[in-house]
C-alpha cells in the first residue's frame, strides 16, 4: 500500500510540474511588459515602427509626439493586444482619424488623449469595440462623429460632445451599455439612426435648441431612460426612436412639433 501511495505522489508531482512549466512562459511574457509611459518623437511620416523597434510587443502606455499618418496607424494596430493608454496630445495627426476603423477592436485600450489641433473628424468605426475604453475627450474643433464611431464601447461611462458637432452618425454610440450621461452642444442638428440604441444605463437626455432631427430607433432599448425633454424647433422624431424605453415616465413635447410617429414610444410602459 505504501509503495502505491509513493508512486502516486511522484506521478502527481510530475504532472503538477508539467502544468506549471506550461504556463510559466505566459507569466514571463506579462512580466516583460513595460508599465511606465514610453514617449517617442517621430519627425517624418511612417517612422513610428523604427522609433519603437523591438519594444513593439512590450509597450502598454505610449505617447507619440511628432507627425503621424496611415502607415503609423497600421503599425499601432499591430500593438493593439497590449496597449492600455495612448497619448497624442503633442502629435500632428492627419486632419481626420480616417474612415478605416483606425482604433477599432483595441479591446484593452482604456484611455486615449487626442490632439487639440488639426483633428476635424472622428471617422466611421474609429473606436468601435474598444470595450475597455473608459474616457475620451473629443477636441472642440471636431465637427463630425461618424457612423459606429464608438459602437460597442461598453465601458464608456460619459461623453461630452464638443460644441462644433452638427451631426452624430448612425449607431455612433450603439451598445455603449455603461453610458449614463451625454452632454449635447448647441449647434447639434441631427442625431442619426440607432445612435444611442441599447445604451441601457442612460438615465436622461436634454436636447439643445436648434436640434432638427432625431433618427429612427436613435434611443431604442435605453431601458434606464426616465425622462426626455424635446427642444423648440425640433422637426422630426424617427420611427421607434424611443421604443422599449421601459423606465420612461416623463416626456416634454415642444409647441410646433407637427408629427410624432405612432411607434415612436412603442413598448414604453
Amino acid at each position: 500500500m505504501g509503495i502505491y501511495t509513493h508512486l502516486w505522489k511522484k506521478q502527481y508531482l510530475l504532472l503538477a510540474f508539467m502544468l506549471l512549466s506550461s504556463v510559466m512562459p505566459i507569466f514571463a511574457a506579462d512580466d516583460d511588459l513595460i508599465a511606465e509611459q514610453v514617449t517617442v518623437d517621430i519627425n517624418e511620416y511612417g517612422s513610428l515602427a523604427a522609433a519603437i523597434g523591438d519594444k513593439k510587443d512590450k509597450i502598454t502606455n505610449l505617447k507619440i509626439e511628432g507627425i503621424c499618418q496611415d502607415s503609423d496607424f497600421d503599425f499601432l494596430r499591430e500593438m493593439k493586444d497590449h496597449l492600455l493608454f495612448l497619448d497624442f496630445t503633442n502629435s500632428l495627426l492627419i486632419p481626420t482619424i480616417s474612415d478605416d476603423w483606425t482604433f477599432s477592436d483595441f479591446k484593452k485600450l482604456q484611455q486615449i488623449a487626442l490632439p487639440s489641433s488639426l483633428l476635424t473628424k472622428i471617422g466611421s468605426g474609429a473606436f468601435r469595440n474598444c470595450s475597455s475604453l473608459t474616457s475620451i475627450s473629443i477636441p472642440d474643433q471636431v465637427t463630425q462623429i461618424g457612423d459606429e464611431a464608438f459602437a460597442g464601447c461598453n465601458s464608456l461611462a460619459s461623453i461630452k460632445i464638443p460644441k462644433g458637432i452638427t451631426v452624430i452618425g448612425d449607431k455612433a454610440f450603439y451598445c455603449c451599455s455603461s453610458l449614463t450621461s451625454v452632454h449635447f452642444p448647441l449647434g447639434l442638428k441631427q442625431i442619426g439612426k440607432e445612435a444611442f440604441s441599447n445604451c441601457s444605463s442612460l438615465t436622461s437626455v436634454h436636447f439643445p435648441l436648434g436640434l432638427k432631427q432625431i433618427g429612427k430607433e436613435a434611443f431604442s432599448n435605453c431601458s434606464s431612460l426616465t425622462s426626455v425633454y424635446f427642444p423648440l424647433g425640433l422637426e422630426q422624431i424617427g420611427k421607434e426612436a424611443f421604443s422599449n424605453c421601459s423606465s420612461l415616465t416623463s416626456v416634454r413635447i415642444p409647441y410646433g412639433l407637427s408629427e410624432i410617429n405612432d411607434k415612436t414610444f412603442a413598448g414604453c410602459i
